[in-house]
C-alpha cells in the first residue's frame, strides 16, 4: 500500500506589489491567493489611497491583501527599495484608516527594518505593537511582522506574543 501524503493547503502570495497597474494586473491573470499592497514608498496619503482602490478590487477576486501603513526603512533585496527614503513609523490613527480599507493583513512599522540591523541590533517598539494588534484583534486583521534578519527566538516569540501572526523571514541563520 503506498504511503498517503498529508494534504496541506498552500498559499502563493505577491510580495511588495508597488503599483496599482501591477496589482491590477496580478489579480486578473496570476494565481496568487492573497497580494501585498505595498505602496509604503508613497507618501502617507497616496499610499492610503491606493491601498483604498486595490483591496476591494483584489477581495472581488477572492485574493487577501496585506498592507504596510508607515515605512519600514531599508531594501528588501532590492524588491521593496526604501533605502534612500526616511521610515515612519505606523500610528493609530493609520491603522483605523489602512483597517477600513478591509485589508486582511496590517504590516505596521514598528522599529523593524529591511536588511541587516548592524551592531545595534532590533529596537522594537512593543507598546506600538501592542496598540496596533488591539485595533487589529477587534477587526479580524492579522499583524504581520517584516524585517526579521536574524532575530533571536526570544524576541520572535515576545513578537507572537505582541500579537503577530505572521512572520515574513528574508534571511534567517541556519544551524
Amino acid at each position: 500500500m503506498a504511503a498517503q501524503r498529508a494534504k496541506v493547503p498552500i498559499a502563493i502570495h505577491l510580495d511588495h506589489c508597488q503599483s496599482a497597474e501591477m496589482g491590477r494586473y496580478a489579480a486578473d491573470n496570476l494565481p496568487f491567493d492573497s497580494i501585498m499592497v505595498d505602496m509604503s514608498h508613497c507618501e502617507k496619503a497616496e499610499n492610503l489611497a491606493l491601498t483604498k482602490e486595490l483591496v476591494p478590487y483584489c477581495h472581488e477576486r477572492g485574493i487577501a491583501t496585506e498592507a504596510e501603513p508607515g515605512r519600514i526603512e531599508g531594501g528588501e533585496d532590492g524588491v521593496a527599495d526604501t533605502a534612500d527614503l526616511t521610515g515612519m513609523l505606523t500610528t493609530p490613527d493609520e491603522v483605523e484608516d489602512f483597517i477600513d480599507t478591509g485589508v486582511n493583513f496590517l504590516a505596521p512599522a514598528i522599529g523593524n527594518i529591511h536588511g541587516e540591523y548592524g551592531s545595534r541590533g532590533p529596537r522594537l517598539e512593543f507598546d506600538r505593537l501592542d496598540s496596533i494588534y488591539e485595533t487589529c484583534k477587534k477587526r479580524d486583521v492579522r499583524v504581520v511582522l517584516r524585517g526579521t534578519n536574524d532575530f533571536p527566538e526570544a524576541l520572535m516569540l515576545q513578537c507572537i506574543k505582541g500579537g503577530v501572526s505572521k512572520v515574513n523571514v528574508n534571511k534567517h541563520g541556519l544551524g
